[in-house]
């Protein structure tokens, strides 16, 4: 099969009709599922974010050049991180219909903020290690965008790892094997 035949099976297949909004909801897991990893390593990656991030500003202090610190530690977990929060965001809109007690614009409000801070956060990356940005521009620039992150990070983890493990950790508790259920009770004791 070349390019053009498979380009025209992804067209017919766009124009097929969507799942209705109840039998998207009433499979779950239909895309998305509980990842009891998945909290950890985001926390894990905001550490590491901190941490390079107060490095950075450090440099900017000293008058060091940041590009290698930027381009081969920030950058790569920075982009990681931005992937799972994707992957943790749609998990959430995933069963938003399913909601009650959570309002689905808490977490969308949440995504919308983040792609903002991402831009910013990219910008103001690629404006230091070009050398656009330098001295006391770079240093002020920089005490915005850690108190942007700070504010997030304290945020995620304080409202949305809260929802997302009670929700969908909560749900894939009760859908999980017996046995998987016990193993984890043994763990958890």
């Amino acid at each position: 099969m070349n390019f053009f035949t498979r380009a025209r099976r992804v067209d017919q297949q766009d124009t097929q009709p969507a799942k209705s909004a109840s039998s998207a909801s009433s499979n779950i897991h239909s895309n998305y599922g509980y990842d009891p990893h998945l909290v950890p390593k985001l926390r894990e990656d905001h550490a590491q974010l901190v941490r390079l991030f107060t490095e950075l500003g450090s440099q900017l202090e000293h008058g060091q050049d940041p590009t290698r610190l930027v381009r081969e530690e920030i950058q790569p977990i920075f982009a990681g991180h931005l992937l799972l929060e994707r992957y943790f965001y749609d998990s959430l809109e995933d069963v938003a219909d399913d909601l009650v007690t959570d309002d689905p614009e808490v977490w969308r409000n949440f995504r919308d903020s983040m792609k903002a801070i991402a831009r910013a956060v990219n910008r103001y990356l690629a404006e230091v290690t070009v050398g656009r940005l330098r001295g006391q521009e770079a240093l002020d620039k920089h005490e915005q965008i850690m108190a942007a992150l700070g504010k997030r990070i304290s945020d995620e983890e304080e409202r949305l790892y809260l929802i997302y493990e009670r929700v969908l950790g909560g749900r894939a508790a009760v859908t999980a094997p017996r046995e998987v259920r016990a193993r984890a009770l043994r763990v958890v004791s």
